[in-house]
């Protein structure tokens, strides 16, 4: 009898246990669905860069200036033009 009585104390114990605290989540960088408008003058000249490149190398637009613009506010304008730096750099080796 007595383990019976231990158990049902147990179980009362950790009812009154704390959860712990959910992490914290990662901030979310969050964009405008739609870049109707231009960018500020050098972001616009990268967007304009990638839009450009993207359509001269395919031969048609797969790629809208406001998408161009949304990856420039997103990645940041170093980074969309190193990447297209490279990827240009790949199609001319090939």
């Amino acid at each position: 009898m007595p383990k019976a009585k231990s158990e049902k104390q147990n179980d009362q114990m950790r009812s009154w246990d704390i959860p712990a605290p959910d992490p914290p989540k990662p901030e979310v960088r969050t964009r405008k669905p739609y870049y109707p408008d231009a960018l500020d003058e050098d972001d616009e000249r990268i967007a304009q860069k990638v839009y450009e490149a993207i359509t001269t190398c395919s031969g048609q637009a797969l790629l809208s200036l406001s998408s161009a613009r949304c990856l420039v506010d997103l990645y940041g304008a170093e980074v969309v033009n190193s990447t297209l730096g490279r990827v240009l750099a790949q199609r001319i080796s090939t």
